[in-house]
């Protein structure tokens, strides 16, 4: 929390919980088993545990939001590591904790709805939503515009596109990427700043083999 950060402590904070829980894009060599011993378990679970865990979700938050933690974050924050605005990003995410509440950032929530297999109107609606404002993030408009060229992408640029990439399949959930598709469709009309027609571009190019290839074999 005190490595400089292009977002601020309480989205950071709330990014890693969701993501330890279901992301696993980690390569597990000998090195990897030495120097995280703890996550190695973490990082062989099953699509099965891993849903199990999304569906408690509340239960498991509530046993990371204690109040030892919350006490321990108030002893934290008057360390001298961190400066003023940390501080008070600090506060902000202990008055989260206390409170309960998470914070909106654009993917997380989208990240949870992708794992179940029965989706609501509501869902469908956040789902599109998230893909099409994603596409805005300046790494992937970038990517998305140069015709899914990664030469002059930087690491943490490869990693986002490819995160959206990976998402964008929906779990390879025909089904689901229709309706996704159809409320798109729906939306073109609206005044809206999101590029629902990009989504749709980027659906249809996601049904062509080479572009997967492209995408995600690098061919």
């Amino acid at each position: 929390m005190t490595e400089e950060i292009e977002e601020n402590i309480v989205q950071a904070f709330f990014r890693e919980i969701y993501c330890l829980k279901i992301s696993r894009g980690y390569t597990l060599d000998d090195n990897t088993k030495e120097r995280l011993p703890e996550l190695v378990s973490y990082i062989e679970m099953s699509n099965e545990q891993i849903n199990y865990i999304l569906r408690k979700d509340k239960e498991v938050l509530n046993r990371i939001f204690t109040n030892e933690t919350i006490k321990l974050l108030r002893e934290v924050s008057g360390n001298p590591y961190f400066d003023e605005e940390q501080r008070e990003q600090l506060e902000e995410l202990i008055s989260f904790l206390e409170h309960r509440k998470g914070v909106k950032v654009p993917y997380l929530k989208f990240r949870l709805l992708c794992s179940p297999d029965e989706h609501s109107p509501e869902d469908i609606e956040e789902i599109t939503d998230n893909l099409a404002l994603l596409l805005t993030a300046p790494s992937i408009f970038k990517w998305f515009h140069s015709e899914y060229s990664f030469d002059s992408l930087t690491d943490k640029e490869l990693n986002e596109v490819m995160g959206f990439a990976n998402l964008a399949l929906l779990n390879n959930n025909q089904e689901l990427r229709e309706k996704v598709k159809r409320y798109a469709i729906e939306k073109l009309g609206s005044k809206t700043d999101l590029p629902y027609s990009d989504l749709l571009i980027f659906f249809d190019d996601l049904s062509v083999q080479s572009v997967i290839e492209r995408i995600f074999y690098r061919k």
